[in-house]
């Protein structure tokens, strides 16, 4: 199934006050990050959890041209920013980093096929530390696990990570990408010790680079119509 970006240029709200008062200082300036999710949500008209497409859906306004909206996990450690790439990625990232208070940042892309038009909705997600991050998890459509190739650790939460996804959401499409962000040193895991854990996890394995080299695009044009085989059926 061959699928073509749609690039359609969409208005970035700006952030707004919110309206919630709180004495605590840190209360306050959550409740006014989640106004600014929400408001860019609603701009971008996308659902606050994603889309779970379970049967046909009457969708209004832009939606209306969508007929399949996807939810994909990308997960990664907080110290690994994937804005850089996310970008050169086609995704429309939103300007807030929601990551340290509410667990998740977002962005999106839209796709479109000879039958479909699909706007892949990304929650990049941390690890779950903390047990209410797993509520971020549920009901994705594919998950993207992405680990630094200069981190040694960096390969020692997948594992259990694959099977929490499995757990979570089922037998969803789900990858392994090594990412080499613009600071990081030598790298420290061999290439083909990745592989190897991709190959018995049973995952297509990919890698990419900052600032520039390889991007996301071809493991999506892989991912994604898996993906939607998977939200039909």
């Amino acid at each position: 199934m061959k699928l073509q970006i749609v690039n359609e240029p969409e208005e970035v709200l700006e952030p707004q006050e919110s309206a919630v008062e709180n004495r605590d200082p840190i209360k306050q300036k959550e409740a006014a990050m989640a106004t600014q999710f929400h408001a860019w949500l609603k701009d971008k008209q996308i659902l606050p959890g994603g889309y779970t497409i379970t049967s046909q859906q009457t969708l209004v306004g832009d939606l209306s041209r969508r007929e399949f909206g996807l939810k994909l996990l990308i997960v990664a450690e907080k110290e690994l920013d994937l804005t850089q790439l996310l970008e050169r990625s086609g995704f429309d990232i939103n300007p807030i980093d929601y990551r340290a208070t509410l667990g998740f940042n977002l962005s999106f892309r839209d796709y479109e096929n000879t039958e479909h038009r699909i706007r892949v909705l990304a929650w990049n997600v941390l690890p779950p530390h903390i047990h209410y991050f797993l509520t971020h998890y549920r009901g994705a459509h594919g998950t993207i696990f992405v680990y630094d190739v200069g981190n040694t650790q960096g390969l020692e939460r997948i594992s259990p990570l694959h099977d929490l996804v499995k757990d979570i959401n089922g037998d969803v499409p789900i990858a392994l990408v090594g990412h080499k962000p613009i600071q990081s040193g030598q790298r420290k895991i061999p290439r083909k010790v990745a592989e190897t854990l991709a190959n018995q996890l049973e995952i297509p394995y990919h890698e990419t680079q900052d600032p520039k080299g390889a991007t996301l695009d071809p493991l999506l044009e892989e991912l994604v119509p898996r993906m939607l085989n998977f939200a039909k059926y």
